[in-house]
């Protein structure tokens, strides 16, 4: 029973009942206060052990600032460090904490959770020993905590993990209260520093800002805090400051978050945390943004070079941008060689087909015809141009620069506006006036889309629109001379609170736009048109904005319109623009939400999963102009089903390569098959519960902490693919875009099968109203289960199955958190693989010769080969009768 709580009383209790119940809680109420409040013994470690785990410490920063795969020498001094300061307080938990991670890191986190599960089968309940095991069993961990609480009720560490634990079960209350706890037991002045971190980010999160800033300040004031924590605290708190958009303390977090720039080594982490955050807070403010361009010059790091690029661009065509962003490039596993951030940066250096042919080079290649061009009319007309133009110069002569200009027009017709900017400026001594044109309608095109962002993202509740919007709007704004605050503007608030208000609102945005791109300039006129878009109601649930491009024949049987005919209102327009939008309002959502990206290509698609066909609309995208809500809290979203359909963004799915990527460099170098082979060498942990019962098969089955089983399956890949794509005593293989996209749209492809097995309802009402009794008829377990079955259909069905497999694993790893409902249904799906594993094996041992059943099953799939998690994938798939 928790210090506030009680158990529920009965109704018709007696008064003596009552009374008596009520003393009762009075008296536990009292003991649990007086242990709460009981004097609390530190002993502080001794100043060599803190002075050598300080050491440890900011070689650890140096690695983040460094990821290649030269930090293998830091990870080792690391090493050394932390042992010797164990061995000078041999107590203490830190060191060994970090000498986990950093066998985590290795992926062999098993290693050090058995060696910890040992450690307790042979000297008995030790609290130290109780945590370190807890925290490597994540969510399986927490009476662990509370039984190291209970034997060393003074240990910091331990009521640090109850604090964690009590956050992943959304109970804020008892996370604060246990992190308070844990820094008022710190020993050491890095241990307060991390402890007073934990809090201000349990306090924040459950909305007390003030205090949480008010905690920074007095570890930030502590004279002997180590500089790298200085700068860590520093961060969170300027962080925590910048979230009161607004405020003068969210700009005075501005003003320091600029200084911390511009004169401290932040890791590369901390640079991309900051400038996200103080971004938003600026908006598109020309002012803030130079400053904030400026202030990442003062130091040098992939980050930095990357994200001053980013600025560049975001403001006009420079050759710095990628000069940046190829140095970036040569040390930042994240960035991708080929993607529409490099494009731009290679059209504003002037290479402007070779910008193209890389651009065309890393394309799918189900979205280029038999001669290699783009399907989509537009894109190969740019490619045509590009290759027109390619090897001459731009003469001044109006003859000479025709086919420059044509590449312009190709440029602006297929949505590319940065690079058609980019280009207007190499044609204005040819032709001035034809060039000052074509920059106008690019920047304009540029403008529209950034005043739909800032629209859509403040959707939701009553706003004052940025400078872009503004303009578009009325005309008002930058133009005007006016000076704004971060996160204010002098233009009148526009409500947008619902659908129908942000369709509205789009209109005058696209009718300033197109006094320069050509079209309807009515405002009004364009509100209700879009405001008039056809949508498709969901009941309950909510309604999106059809999305287009043409009306299917469910969309005729409807009444929405004729099957193959154009959809109007805003679909119409954001195909004008070569882009795709996504819009709509979800029940309980917090208002209207939506995405547009930059359309590919659009194409009717079908098929079959499982026995069962899929046909629907599929749109090929690359890069979001405007992210959705979730997006914007965090998470990477690669595709989404539509009513009918998916889109696909290109460019989030190159994201998951560059994981195949980055875990290559890492396990690379003269001791790279060493690394590798220790790697995939981890078998499960022993289980601990005896005979052969329901028990023993629950903890083999169980998914719990995955432990890097995601990256052990990905490297395994890696491994098996070495020699066929690079000859024989090569290191790592690789994994092709080509193959991503396939896994990615067979995912939406199992949403689109059980859009067929469900709709309409009129004629499986039967199968819908089974499966929502199934899901318990919660709406969240619905989404959940949904995910759940699109995996297992791409488990089954991708050409792949351990590429599936890790993303499912991935979720394990996050412990089913996640701002979508992918976490909890692939976890979930994890279990229920786990259990056709162990039965299937149960069946017929031999079949498979490296999995230990007296082991985790879980830690042990790098080992599965492709074909039988196919098989086994299969089976589950029977089993939930989703085989027609």
């Amino acid at each position: 029973m928790s210090p506030c709580g009680q158990a529920p009383g009965k109704r018709g209790l007696r008064i003596e009942a009552l009374v008596a119940l009520g003393l009762f809680s009075a008296v536990a109420l009292s003991a649990v206060a007086c242990r709460t409040l009981r004097r609390v013994s530190v002993r502080p470690v001794c100043a060599e052990a803190s002075q050598a785990y300080a050491q440890a410490q900011a070689v650890l920063r140096t690695i983040g600032s460094d990821p290649s795969g030269t930090s293998r020498s830091a990870r080792d001094r690391v090493r050394e460090l932390t042992r010797a300061a164990q061995a000078a307080a041999p107590d203490w938990v830190a060191p060994a904490r970090v000498q986990d991670d950093l066998l985590r890191g290795e992926l062999r986190g098993v290693e050090a959770l058995e060696a910890h599960r040992q450690r307790l089968a042979r000297s008995g309940e030790d609290a130290r020993e109780l945590y370190l095991a807890g925290r490597l069993e994540g969510i399986d961990g927490e009476a662990r905590f509370s039984r190291a609480a209970e034997i060393e009720p003074d240990l910091a560490w331990a009521r640090h993990g109850l604090a964690w634990s009590a956050d992943r079960r959304g109970d804020a209350r008892s996370a604060v209260a246990h992190a308070r706890a844990a820094l008022s037991r710190a020993r050491d002045p890095w241990e307060r520093s991390f402890f007073a971190s934990s809090l201000a980010r349990f306090l924040s999160q459950a909305g007390r800002r003030e205090e949480a800033l008010a905690v920074l300040a007095e570890s930030l004031a502590a004279p002997d805090l180590s500089a790298g924590d200085r700068i860590r605290l520093a961060v969170e708190s300027i962080g925590i400051g910048l979230g009161d958009r607004g405020s003068p303390e969210s700009t005075a977090a501005f003003r320091r978050g600029l200084d911390l720039l511009r004169e401290e080594d932040l890791t590369d982490a901390e640079v991309d945390n900051l400038v996200a955050k103080m971004r938003a807070l600026s908006g598109r403010e020309e002012g803030g943004l130079l400053e904030l361009s400026t202030a990442l010059a003062g130091k040098r790091s992939p980050a930095r070079d990357r994200l001053r690029a980013e600025l560049m661009l975001a403001h006009g065509p420079t050759p710095l941008a990628l000069g940046l962003l190829e140095r970036s490039l040569k040390s930042e596993r994240r960035l991708q060689p080929a993607g529409p951030l490099l494009r731009a940066a290679r059209f504003a250096a002037g290479e402007y087909a070779s910008a193209v042919e890389l651009w065309l080079a890393d394309l799918p290649a189900c979205l280029r015809d038999h001669d290699g061009l783009p399907r989509d009319e537009r894109l190969a007309r740019v490619v045509r141009c590009a290759r027109a133009v390619a090897g001459k110069e731009a003469g001044e002569a109006a003859a000479e620069a025709a086919p420059w200009f044509d590449f312009g027009e190709a440029l602006v017709a297929a949505g590319w506006f940065r690079e058609a900017r980019a280009l207007a400026g190499r044609l204005a001594r040819a032709d001035l006036d034809r060039a000052l044109d074509l920059e106008g309608r690019a920047a304009a095109g540029m403008q529209l889309l950034d005043s739909l962002d800032d629209l859509i993202g403040g959707a939701g509740s009553r706003r004052t629109l940025r400078p872009a919007a503004a303009q578009a709007e009325g005309g008002r704004g930058e133009g005007s001379g006016a000076r704004r605050s971060f996160g204010g503007s002098r233009e009148p608030p526009v409500d947008v609170r619902d659908l129908s208000a942000l369709l509205a609102a789009m209109g005058p945005l696209f009718a300033r736009a197109d006094a320069l791109l050509g079209g309807e300039r009515d405002g009004a006129k364009r509100a209700r048109e879009l405001a008039a878009s056809p949508r498709l109601d969901y009941g309950w649930i909510g309604q999106i904005v059809h999305p287009g491009p043409v009306f299917s024949r469910a969309d005729e049987r409807e009444g929405l319109g004729k099957a193959g005919e154009s959809v109007p209102g805003m679909a119409r327009e954001m195909d004008r623009i070569g882009r795709f939008a996504l819009i709509g309002e979800l029940s309980g959502s917090g208002g209207p939400d939506g995405t547009v990206l930059a359309k590919l290509m659009t194409e009717p698609r079908q098929g079959a999963h499982l026995g069962m066909p899929w046909s629907g609309s599929v749109a090929w995208c690359e890069g979001a102009d405007v992210r959705s809500r979730t997006e914007r809290s965090g998470a990477r979203i690669s595709a989404a089903a539509l009513h009918e359909g998916y889109w696909l963004d290109v460019d989030s799915v190159r994201g998951e390569r560059a994981i195949f990527t980055a875990l290559a460099a890492e396990f690379s170098g003269p001791d790279a098959a060493e690394q590798v082979a220790q790697a995939l060498a981890v078998t499960g942990l022993p289980l601990e519960t005896s005979g052969d019962g329901e028990a023993r098969r629950r903890e083999r089955t169980r998914a719990g902490a995955a432990l890097g089983e995601a990256s052990r399956v990905r490297l395994s890949i890696l491994r098996d693919r070495a020699g066929a794509q690079s000859g024989e005593g090569a290191g790592l293989g690789q994994v092709s875009l080509d193959e991503l996209v396939e896994t990615t749209a067979t995912h939406e492809q199992g949403h689109l099968v059980d859009r067929a097995r469900f709709l309409p309802l009129s004629k499986h009402w039967r199968e819908a109203l089974m499966f929502l009794f199934e899901c318990g008829l919660s709406p969240t377990r619905v989404e959940q289960r949904l995910e759940y079955r699109a995996e297992l259909v791409a488990l089954c069905d991708s050409p792949d199955s351990r590429v599936t497999l890790a993303q499912v694993l991935d979720a394990a790893e996050s412990d089913g958190r996640g701002p979508t409902a992918h976490a909890a249904g692939y976890e979930e799906l994890l279990e229920d693989l786990l259990e056709v594993l162990d039965q299937e094996i149960a069946k017929n041992p031999d079949r498979f010769p490296g999995i230990d059943l007296d082991r985790t099953l879980v830690h042990q799939l790098h080992r599965l080969p492709a074909e039988e998690v196919r098989a086994l994938a299969r089976r589950l798939a029977e089993k939930r009768k989703l085989v027609r």
